[in-house]
């Protein structure tokens, strides 16, 4: 490749179609290619590593198209003669000059990723018609911005003017997991989980929100925190100009007021104030109603509560206040009258039961209004006998009772009237009077039985001596009559349960007196006394049939063993000492009369002398209620007895007998002697 010369330029020139024209050189001793042009690619040239330039390359034949190095350290791209890139020390500037120009980032899909609108000063991301500062989003698609800080630490959003770096802000605290939205560095609303907060720093900030035609619709005063609705006049805590409505789709806790304060004040308190500039008796002081549908869709008072001012004069004011129903039926009124207070359940009389409830009974005081009964544990009175029903108590489910107290000077009563005045008012009681530790029993108005602290029981006298005290004036009458009409009865029973007298003298289990003397006694050794030593049956000829002469009583009389012997519960309990008798052996005189025998079941004392009678109750035994330990548990074999009044009628015969022979025998040694 020659080198020419056109008379001012030197020129290199490689004739061969498409040959390349090559500048070589050494380079530390070998041999390197340091630019090569490629005529194949229209002179495109390729240096071996750096270029070098003093300041600027420009476009070809448009010399306001350039970029270069206008200073160390700078770069700088100018197209149309405007800079629109340059890179000068620690910044890069697009569009340097200020001109008319715009800029435009493309991604994958989108031609304005990112667009700055020279000629409006506008920001765009996602848009090609920024319409405020900064713009994101078109429309076409859901928009987002999103920015990220350490876990620690929070986002930030400042506002600011020329007169303060940071008027405001809006703050994304990451540790703590809120958003904080400040006003003239003070914390106006904050955000955090499951908590809305406004004026977290207290300041004195109000906040207000107005309606259509009300600048106050909602208001809290931030120098005092009362609130108001539809109104910034403040006077409590709690201001509402006009009606006020509560709606909730909840079931609980829908209306709360809730005082802290740890004094003996009330609080919290609710105020129904009725302002009135003329007040008068019976005027509403205020209602409550508790509302809803019935199935009809009709809005029905179900509760409605109303309290009146039945006298509105200073000094001696009066109250009425009254619960009714759908029906208008009063449930509960309460009432102050001159002075008095009633409080009435049921005032119109009607079919509404009332019921109390206790921990662990659904009816611890119930009132069967339909049936006027009332009951005390009892959810059935009507159910019990006409008559006793009026008020019963307790159930089936434990034991029950009723307690009357009264101080140890005072008495504890119990009064059936049948009038208002005089002793009808106590036609009869039941009285227990501390004082004395007696229980009195009245009727027609006047005591007549006593049991007093000792266990007395007197009848119609005052007495504490003896066991049971009768002392009546009844001409003509029995004093005490007892009666069993069971079909297998059995009579007045006497029992020494503390021991065994035994006794002849003054242990008796049955004295009978008059004014006059002794006339019967039946001792404590079972002796039987009488004033006129007379012992009879009636044998009146009219009560009597089949009358006939007995039968020889002789042989009987003469085969009867008379004997002597101890019984053993007398020698239990007098051992030597215990006295001989005399009489027969029931066994014995069964063998000769045996219709003389009775047959009984067994004491204690004779399964005690004898185990063949059975056995009897002991400790460790499963004693039924009404035994104890010692009575006659099983009865094995029955006791003999002997009907000795019969035997004595036979030994009345036998004798009329023996006189017959005697006068027989008599008469013949008369004869025999004549």
């Amino acid at each position: 490749m020659p080198l020419e010369f056109d008379g001012v330029n030197g020129i290199i020139k490689n004739t061969t179609s498409d040959g390349d024209v090559t500048i070589k050189g050494n380079d530390g001793g070998s041999e390197i290619s340091a630019l090569i042009l490629d005529m194949s690619a229209e002179g495109g040239a390729t240096f071996n590593n750096w270029l070098e330039i003093p300041d600027y390359i420009y476009h070809t034949a448009d010399s306001n198209t350039y970029f270069g190095f206008n200073a160390n350290d700078n770069f700088e791209l100018f197209a149309g003669g405007i800079d629109r890139l340059s890179i000068v020390g620690s910044e890069t500037v697009f569009n340097d000059g200020s001109a008319d120009k715009d800029f435009r980032v493309e991604s994958n899909g989108n031609t304005h990723m990112l667009f700055v609108d020279g000629g409006n000063n506008y920001v765009g991301i996602g848009t090609s018609s920024p319409s405020t500062a900064l713009t994101v989003g078109d429309g076409s698609a859901q928009s987002r911005v999103r920015i990220v800080s350490p876990n620690n630490s929070s986002s930030v959003i400042d506002f600011a003017d020329t007169d303060d770096d940071n008027v405001g802000n809006i703050t994304y605290s990451h540790g703590d997991t809120e958003m904080i939205f400040r006003v003239a560095d003070v914390d106006q609303h904050k955000f955090k989980a499951g908590e809305v907060v406004f004026n977290e720093a207290s300041a004195d900030v109000d906040f207000r929100v107005e309606s259509d035609n009300d600048t106050h619709a909602f208001f809290i005063q931030g120098s005092n925190g009362s609130v108001g609705f539809g109104t910034s006049t403040m006077t409590t805590d709690f201001n509402v100009a006009g009606a006020a409505a509560f709606t909730t789709t909840g079931t609980t806790s829908n209306f709360k007021i809730i005082s802290s304060d740890a004094g003996a004040a009330t609080a919290p308190d609710l105020i129904l104030y009725r302002n009135s500039s003329s007040p008068a008796d019976n005027d509403f002081m205020g209602r409550l109603d508790f509302r809803g549908n019935d199935d009809a869709g009709n809005e029905t008072d179900y509760i409605s509560m109303y309290a009146r001012a039945t006298d509105v004069s200073n000094g001696s004011e009066t109250s009425h206040f009254q619960i009714q129903d759908a029906q208008g039926t009063s449930l509960l009124e309460l009432s102050t009258t001159s002075g008095t207070a009633e409080a009435v359940f049921n005032e119109d009389s009607a079919n509404i039961d009332f019921r109390v409830e206790s921990n662990g009974k659904t009816h611890m005081l119930f009132v069967d209004a339909g049936n006027d009964k009332v009951g005390i544990i009892n959810s059935t009175p009507n159910d019990f006998e006409t008559g006793y029903n009026d008020l019963v108590i307790g159930d089936t489910d434990t034991h029950h009772g009723l307690t009357i107290v009264a101080g140890t000077t005072h008495q504890s009563d119990i009064a059936f009237a049948d009038g208002t005045s005089g002793d009808a008012k106590y036609r009869g009681f039941v009285v227990y009077a501390h004082q004395t530790d007696k229980m009195l029993f009245g009727t027609a108005g006047a005591t007549q039985m006593r049991l007093h602290s000792n266990g007395t029981l007197d009848l119609g006298a005052n007495s504490s001596s003896g066991g049971i005290f009768a002392n009546f004036d009844r001409g003509g009458d029995y004093v005490i009559r007892a009666y069993n009409s069971n079909a297998n009865p059995t009579g007045i029973f006497t029992y020494y349960s503390g021991g065994a007298p035994d006794s002849s003298g003054g242990n008796m289990f049955l004295r009978c007196q008059d004014t006059g003397a002794v006339r019967l006694d039946i001792r404590g050794d079972g002796d039987v006394l009488n004033h006129d030593n007379a012992f009879g049956s009636i044998s009146d000829e009219r009560i009597k049939q089949d009358i006939r002469d007995s039968n020889s009583q002789w042989d009987d009389i003469k085969a009867v063993k008379i004997r002597n012997y101890k019984k053993k519960d007398d020698i239990r309990q007098y051992g030597d000492n215990a006295w001989e008798q005399i009489g027969v052996v029931a066994q014995e005189l069964e063998t000769v009369s045996p219709k003389l025998i009775r047959h009984n079941d067994p004491s204690s004392a004779d399964v005690l002398s004898d185990s063949s009678f059975g056995t009897l109750y002991e400790d460790g035994d499963d004693i039924p209620e009404g035994k104890e330990i010692g009575d006659v548990k099983e009865i094995k074999e029955q006791v003999k007895s002997v009907n000795y009044s019969i035997l004595y009628m036979k030994a009345i015969k036998a004798l009329q007998e023996a006189q017959t022979r005697i006068e027989t025998l008599e008469t013949k040694v008369a004869a025999l002697e004549g």
